[in-house]
């Protein structure tokens, strides 16, 4: 697993930017790094996460439907929710939030012991359907942003160690993209942009990050204690 300081010294290298002073300092590069890490989630979701409780598990009141996730939540894969004093969940199904729309048109405001249905409702909201008449806790399966920037040299990216070095790639789009400066140049902008492409894949507009996040999955049948 590559520390920050290799990413770094791998920038200067492909950047020839080795000679002080500088033309990006450490701190401007390692802001760059972290950039780079957060975009990479965005397009490819590297870091899995189901046992981090501040990030994957919720307490919910009774009769609460909307749920405000984390903000580092990108996209939710598994939900289950636990009444408080029982000794098994319920998997929830997770579907989108026009399903949750028909459901709630079909059989109007419900409220049961346990909800059935979740669905992303905004960028960091979950809609839970029915709402739970009982208080409980809503434990989830994500796929999430980095939960730390990195700040020094010693700090490592929590993505996969393999990945880690496609992080330069992007480092260097900011760069070679930046006007006004004496490292720009556009031809090696797009050629680092598509390198960095090719290992994480294509950003997806803000409409299609909400289809993707919203997309059906068919899961098992309830459990119940």
């Amino acid at each position: 697993m590559a520390e920050a300081s290799a990413l770094l010294a791998e920038y200067r290298r492909r950047a020839d930017d080795r000679a002080e002073p500088y033309f990006m300092s450490d701190a401007q590069v390692l802001a760059l790094l972290t950039e780079a890490e957060q975009e990479a989630c965005q397009r490819s979701h590297p870091i899995f996460d189901y046992d981090t409780d501040a990030v994957v598990e919720y307490a919910v009141v009774a009769n609460q439907s909307s749920i405000a996730l984390d903000p580092r939540v990108w996209r939710v894969d598994h939900a289950t929710f636990t009444p408080d004093g029982a000794l098994r969940g319920c998997r929830i199904e997770l579907t989108g939030i026009d399903a949750i729309r028909k459901l709630q048109d079909a059989r109007g405001t419900v409220i049961a012991s346990r909800p059935t249905h979740a669905a992303h409702s905004g960028r960091s909201t979950l809609t839970l359907y029915p709402a739970p008449s009982v208080a409980g806790t809503l434990r989830l399966d994500v796929y999430r942003l980095p939960l730390y920037d990195i700040k020094s040299g010693s700090d490592k990216p929590e993505i996969p160690a393999e990945l880690h070095m496609g992080l330069v790639d992007w480092v260097l789009y900011r760069v070679y993209d930046t006007p006004d400066m004496e490292l720009t140049d556009p031809q090696r902008a797009q050629r680092a942009l598509a390198d960095f492409t090719v290992r994480f894949g294509e950003r997806r507009t803000g409409d299609a990050q909400r289809r993707h996040r919203e997309r059906r999955r068919v899961t098992a049948g309830n459990v119940y204690p």
